[in-house]
C-alpha cells in the first residue's frame, strides 16, 4: 500500500471535518472487505482513511414506529441475526446471511456495501426492493436519497467527497406483503454473478404494488418499474410470466467477463427474476 494517514474519531461531526479538511483525498473506512483490497492493488492512494468503527451512534437498529432505522455500521451478521430485521425486512436478513465467510459477515457492513455500489451486490439489490430511503450527512445537515436513485454508474453513487452516508431506513410492510430473494454463484461463499430481490403487496390474489430489482444485470443495482407495471392488478400465473419474459431482455445489460458472456448472464439474471416473483407468489 501507499502510506496514509489514519483517524478513527468517536463522533460523526469529526468525521466530517477530517473529509471536508482532506477533500478527495480522503477515504471513508467501514468493514474495509472492499477497501481493503483496492488498496493493496494500489488502485486508490488516498492520503487519509477515516474509519467509522468507534462512532457507536453509526451501529445502531432502531424501529421508530413505523420505520426500521440502521445505522450504516451495522454488519452482516448482526443484521442476519436481528430479530427487528427478520420480522420487518426478512429478505435482508436473508441476503446479510448469504454474503461471503462469516469472516466477511463480521467485518462487512451495509453501509460499506452500499457506497462500493458493486452491480451485483445482495444488499443494495434488496434495499432497492425494499423501497429504503438512505440518509446522507455533510457539514450542512442530512440529506435523503431514495436507495434505486443513489447508483449513478459503475461503482459510482451520489456521495460526494466531503459526505457519509450514515443510515437506511426502510418503510413498513403494507398489508399482506410477500418477498422473494435469489442469488446465482459457481460456488457457496463466492461473490454473486447475479442477484433479484422482489417485494410484493397483495389484495386477495391480485398484486395491487410491486417492486422488483435486479443486481449484475446493468452497472449498478437497479429497479425494474416495467416488470413491476406487468405485475400491477394481477396474480403470478402463466400470462403474467410470459409478458415478464417478454419485457425483461430489453432491460437487462450485464457486463461480460471471465465468468461469463452478456447475453448468458441476461439469461441467468432473467431465470432469477422469474424465481424470486414465483417465490413471493407462493
Amino acid at each position: 500500500m501507499e502510506p496514509f494517514e489514519y483517524r478513527a474519531p468517536t463522533q460523526l461531526q469529526e468525521a466530517l471535518d477530517a473529509l471536508a479538511e482532506f477533500g478527495p483525498d480522503a477515504k471513508v473506512l467501514a468493514g474495509g472487505q472492499s477497501l481493503m483490497v483496492l488498496l493493496r492493488q494500489r488502485l486508490i492512494a488516498p492520503r487519509l482513511l477515516v474509519s467509522l468503527k468507534r462512532i457507536d451512534e453509526l451501529a445502531t437498529i432502531e424501529t421508530p414506529d413505523p420505520t426500521l432505522r440502521l445505522g450504516c455500521m451495522v454488519t452482516y451478521r448482526v443484521a442476519a441475526r436481528s430479530p427487528e430485521i427478520v420480522t420487518r425486512a426478512p429478505i435482508l436478513a436473508r441476503a446479510t446471511g448469504s454474503v461471503g465467510s462469516v469472516h466477511i459477515r463480521n467485518l462487512g457492513t451495509i453501509g460499506g456495501s452500499l457506497c462500493h455500489a458493486d452491480p451485483a451486490g445482495d444488499v443494495p439489490t434488496v434495499l432497492v426492493a425494499l423501497g429504503a430511503t438512505l440518509r446522507v450527512a455533510n457539514g450542512s445537515g442530512v440529506t435523503l436519497h431514495p436507495a434505486d436513485q443513489f447508483f449513478t454508474g459503475l461503482f459510482e453513487t451520489r456521495l460526494s467527497s466531503n459526505e457519509i452516508l450514515v443510515g437506511i431506513d426502510i418503510p413498513p410492510p403494507e398489508g399482506s406483503t410477500t418477498y422473494g430473494y435469489g442469488r446465482f454463484c459457481y460456488r457457496e461463499g463466492e461473490y454473486p454473478m447475479a442477484v433479484a430481490a422482489c417485494r410484493l403487496v397483495w389484495r386477495g390474489d391480485l398484486c395491487v404494488d410491486a417492486r422488483v430489482a435486479i443486481g449484475g444485470g446493468d452497472l449498478y443495482p437497479k429497479r425494474l418499474p416495467e416488470v413491476e407495471a406487468v405485475l400491477a392488478g394481477r396474480g403470478v400465473d402463466d400470462s403474467v410470466r410470459a409478458d415478464v419474459r417478454e419485457v425483461l431482455p430489453s432491460l437487462l445489460r450485464p457486463m461480460p467477463d471471465v465468468r461469463g458472456s452478456g447475453p448468458w448472464k441476461s439469461r441467468v439474471a432473467m431465470h432469477l427474476v422469474e424465481r424470486v416473483l414465483e417465490e413471493a407468489s407462493e
